[in-house]
């Protein structure tokens, strides 16, 4: 069900972040620079910042460079401009009036860079170079891309004199997809991995440390981050000893991460010794052989696997199209489809799959600074658009079939979800590192009341709706979410909450704000139960920006839910929330 949420919910964000007007595209002199690869030409945007878009950092993963891990750009003869985004990686498109249908390019491994307006003779040098910011966003790796408007990071560059970096990664089967076909003897373990849309990253990463010094950026000062799945790659990256010292720094926005067992990608269902998933590489082989007309039922499809020589099978598997391969999955959800992402490889990423064991000891991990937080209503984004819970037209929410219901389920779904994602591991990274561990929640929800639904109801602080505030590039007053006569309320949080990463990728924590003027923001602290420990971000027409002590664990959540369990619809929700945790009888569910 949770799909079918995740589609839906994500289908609006895309809706109401997407580009509206994209910003002049006009080439500014000032903005040339010579880069490792060649000579660049950039463009000055509306907000005092120099803007380069769509540099390529690899070269285009195509043909025989499908699933292999990224190599770098080459260089180029004479100027280039760079005053357009470059092209999405290959996803559904959720856009209405679309379809459905694929858009996106295999050539899309391409960055933006944003800085502050230096004159081509005044580039910072050495220790006068400025802090770098790197984007990395979310989308379920499935979805998404650098180009939204919303992260646009020229009022970063401009007010707090950082440079922003947006990165756009292979996405989905091409991004993630391992299979003993393509593993050749005498190729890299990268090659081998299957983790390419990790390898992506971690390539542009070492782009920055080859190009951003001449870009005024400084290598030796690089903070990570990113939301939803954008966070948990963020969490890939501490956790990849390829990544090592190719970042400094690390924010974490609702992301939550969790690594896949090698043969769960791989093997089939009916696997007998060690079972894959319903999507592993070896279901969509024989997913494709059927539609191919190759084998006349499973059974058939099998037995031409285990015959076929795997050279063949190889090339059968490179010269599908993008449409053919994502025909493989179950694209009725929508853009979200299930697939088995970022593997335990033993090599690009650990070969444990316990996020906490991971993490536990920092010599094995790249420990470094960190921000990690969520959203209050995290889940509300995503139930807002389910069928069982809420009234729709033409796929729109108009109203809560059971108000009561709803909140419950949740609330039950987000404090589950922050438990995971931020809770639990910020106790653990505490235990590991030491104090240089921030905690959040994002907790505004003053959002329209459209008369027939109240959005406040509907979504309060859901996933996403953070990221204007982190941006501070915010839908214009028609969006249907904010309210115009509370934009000075927004304005203000933006602020707040961009002074707190600013000053973070400055000095390593987040203090009282780049401006100094901000409550103090303490560390993650595990002893104590009164102890300020997490950092509340909300608008001041309700609670205000403050810290608070407040904790949260699984144990507590299910209690809670023990407590209050009253009707057996909820007991769905349970299954949903808590998959791993022992059913009680006293509970009244079945599975």
């Amino acid at each position: 069900m949770f799909v079918v949420l995740i589609a839906g919910g994500i289908s609006a964000v895309v809706s109401y972040l997407s580009p509206e007007d994209p910003p002049p595209q006009i080439v500014a002199p000032s903005s040339v620079r010579s880069i490792s690869t060649g000579e660049i030409i950039g463009m000055q945007g509306g907000r005092d910042a120099h803007a380069w878009l769509g540099i390529p950092y690899a070269e285009p993963p195509v043909a025989a460079l499908r699933w292999k891990a990224p190599r770098s750009a080459r260089p180029w003869q004479g100027r280039r401009e760079f005053t357009e985004f470059g092209e999405r990686c290959p996803q559904i498109s959720l856009l209405p009036g679309d379809g459905g249908k694929t858009i996106g390019d295999e050539d899309c491994l391409k960055l933006n860079v944003w800085a502050p307006l230096f004159h081509a003779k005044k580039i910072p040098q050495g220790n006068q170079r400025r802090p770098v910011m790197v984007w990395i966003h979310g989308g379920g790796n499935t979805l998404g891309g650098a180009d939204l408007s919303i992260y646009d990071g020229a009022l970063y560059a401009a007010e707090h004199d950082v440079l922003v970096v947006s990165v756009n990664y292979r996405l989905g089967p091409l991004g993630w997809f391992r299979h003993e076909v393509l593993r050749e003897d005498d190729a890299s373990p990268e090659d081998n991995s299957g983790n390419f849309g990790t390898l992506d990253l971690i390539e542009a990463l070492n782009w920055v440390q080859r190009n951003i010094g001449y870009l005024g950026g400084d290598p030796n000062n690089v903070t990570i981050f990113g939301e939803s799945a954008g966070g948990s790659n963020v969490l890939s990256l501490m956790a990849s000893p390829l990544a090592t010292g190719l970042f400094h720094k690390a924010i974490v926005q609702s992301g939550a991460f969790e690594l896949m067992d090698v043969d769960r990608a791989e093997n089939l269902v009916d696997d007998a010794a060690h079972p894959g998933g319903s999507y592993s590489s070896n279901e969509v082989l024989v997913g494709l052989m059927r539609k191919d007309g190759l084998a006349v039922d499973r059974p058939n499809a099998k037995q031409r696997i285990k015959s076929s020589n795997p050279q063949d099978l190889a090339r059968y598997l490179r010269g599908r199209t993008v449409n053919e391969l994502f025909a493989s999955y179950d694209l009725s959800l929508g853009g979200m489809f299930s697939i088995p992402t970022v593997f335990a490889d033993g090599y690009v990423l650990p070969r444990e799959t316990d996020t906490k064991v991971i993490f536990s000891n920092s010599a094995k991990y790249n420990a470094v600074p960190i921000i990690i937080g969520g959203n209050r209503d995290e889940i509300k984004l995503f139930t807002s658009f389910d069928p069982l819970l809420v009234e729709t037209k033409f796929s729109i929410p108009v109203s809560i079939k059971d108000p009561e219901q709803y909140e419950r389920y949740g609330r039950f779904g987000s404090d589950m979800f922050r438990t995971k994602a931020v809770d639990e591991l910020a106790g653990v990274l505490r235990d590991a590192q030491g104090p240089n561990v921030w905690a959040y929640r994002f907790d505004v929800d003053d959002w329209r009341n459209l008369g027939f639904v109240d959005l406040k109801d509907l979504l309060g602080a859901a996933h996403g709706v953070e990221l204007p505030f982190v941006f501070g590039n915010f839908p214009n007053p028609g969006r249907l979410l904010f309210t115009p006569s509370l934009q000075d309320e927004y304005d203000l949080l933006s602020t707040t909450m961009m002074s707190y990463w600013a000053e973070f990728a400055w000095q390593s924590q987040p203090g009282f704000g780049r401006d100094g003027e901000e409550i103090l923001w303490s560390p993650w602290e595990n002893a104590g139960a009164a102890t300020p420990r997490i950092m509340v971000f909300d608008t001041a027409i309700d609670a205000g920006v403050r810290m608070t002590s407040d904790r949260l664990s699984v144990a507590a959540i299910i209690n809670r839910f023990r407590a209050g369990q009253g009707e057996s619809s909820l007991c769905p929700a349970y299954f949903e929330m808590f998959r791993d945790a022992p059913v009680s009888n006293d509970l009244g569910c079945e599975r």
